[in-house]
């Protein structure tokens, strides 16, 4: 018996037949999203943050509120005007907050939606290599001397708006990590790409306690929907984590062979990047790894490096050396070629043997790849999930 699977990407839809004796069970917790807006969320988890009273209580009207924002979120501007709305209900003008948003953001038109009654809140894009927007704000355990924006250090209080999302080097990403190394100097920043983050993986949480307990507003998404909303002080990261796992993690109970994942809306090779880096952790060593998502742009200091390079190995040596803003994608992706065997979509064929991959043309090349495997795991929205081997099965 074959079960009809369809995988949506982009404006793309691609039908497969997948073997019922083929197919690899991706157990979830089945977590059920809410049917409640954005906003109503947020105002939800405000109102009942996790283990802390009303956000409100916390606040003064004299305060200087500074709002870091994730720009990468869906209905942004819903989520930032309902953090505004509640700050306005203790008393806090819209001239005491600043929007803060990391460097090289995806771009700011969700700023245009915020209603008019918010005209007066201040804007600020973070600059790291500007020294006079940095100020000291401590030394961690570890010995580094912490820098970060100075308008955030010089806030009365901080609301941290981010997307909970999984982490190469950390396990997890949320408002800790978007506070530091991110509005951090570019020293910092770069020092934390690579392995040199798996070596300070508490120091994001060291800072936000050095910074003065901000609040978190975490986000749980799924594209263009927000599924759920935690809100609380640091301890209430734990909880988010929880939550997480609930709506990506993944289990299962043997490695296939292939692993056919696939990103939604509107992908970067990031994204891509971080899927290739899950489903390959995902699949038996030396398998085939496909990955399905729209056409991305292929554009980066560390992507031309890694397109020049002959073979994952070298690729990885350079990129490390180089240590250019992209990466943490490029090191994703040539890990995972040197791991499996990669397929991608949407680009021309040789793009893809630049990308140590092979182009997979449409849904019958697809059908191919599936009848020449023996176990066969669908993976959607790769980049979002976590696949981990159950603990009774053996590697």
């Amino acid at each position: 018996m074959s079960l009809p699977i369809e995988i949506a990407f982009g404006t793309e839809t691609w039908h497969l037949e997948l073997p019922a004796e083929k197919r690899v069970t991706a157990h979830r917790a089945g977590c059920v999203a809410s049917t409640a807006s954005a906003a109503e969320q947020v105002r939800a988890a405000l109102e009942k943050p996790f283990d802390f009273e009303p956000l409100r209580r916390a606040l003064t009207p004299d305060d200087h509120v500074v709002v870091v924002v994730d720009e990468s979120l869906p209905a942004l501007a819903e989520i930032v005007t309902a953090v505004l709305q509640h700050l306005g209900t203790a008393g806090v003008t819209p001239e005491a907050v600043t929007l803060l948003t990391p460097p090289k953001s995806v771009g700011g038109n969700w700023l245009d939606d915020l209603p008019d009654e918010f005209a007066d809140v201040r804007t600020e894009v973070h600059d790291p290599a500007d020294r006079k927007k940095l100020a000291y704000l401590a030394t961690s355990k570890g010995g580094r001397r912490l820098y970060l924006n100075r308008t955030l250090v010089e806030a009365e209080f901080t609301v941290v708006v981010s997307g909970r999302r999984y982490d190469p080097h950390h396990g997890y990403a949320g408002g800790e990590s978007l506070l530091f190394p991110t509005l951090s100097d570019d020293e910092t920043r770069t020092a934390f790409q690579g392995d040199a983050a798996k070596e300070s993986r508490g120091e994001p949480a060291e800072a936000a306690y050095l910074l003065g307990t901000p609040f978190f507003v975490q986000i749980i998404e799924d594209g263009d929907r927000v599924l759920d909303v935690v809100a609380g002080l640091p301890t209430s990261t734990a909880e988010g984590i929880r939550r997480q796992d609930e709506f990506w993690g993944v289990r299962i109970d043997e490695k296939p062979d292939t692993v056919i994942t696939f990103v939604d809306g509107r992908a970067t090779f990031a994204e891509m990047a971080l899927a290739v880096h899950h489903a390959s952790r995902a699949v038996a060593r030396g398998g085939k790894v496909a990955v399905l998502a729209p056409p991305v742009d292929l554009v980066g200091e560390g992507l031309t490096l890694l397109r020049h390079c002959v073979d994952p190995r070298e690729a990885l040596k350079f990129v490390s050396q180089a240590k250019p803003a992209d990466a943490t994608a490029c090191r994703q992706w040539a890990t995972a070629a040197s791991r499996a065997k990669l397929y991608v979509a949407n680009v021309a064929d040789d793009t893809a043997e630049e990308l140590f991959s092979t182009r997979v043309g449409n849904e019958r090349e697809l059908q191919r790849l599936v009848e020449t495997s023996e176990r066969v795991l669908i993976l959607p929205n790769g980049h979002r999930s976590r696949v981990e081997l159950s603990s009774e099965s053996p590697e």
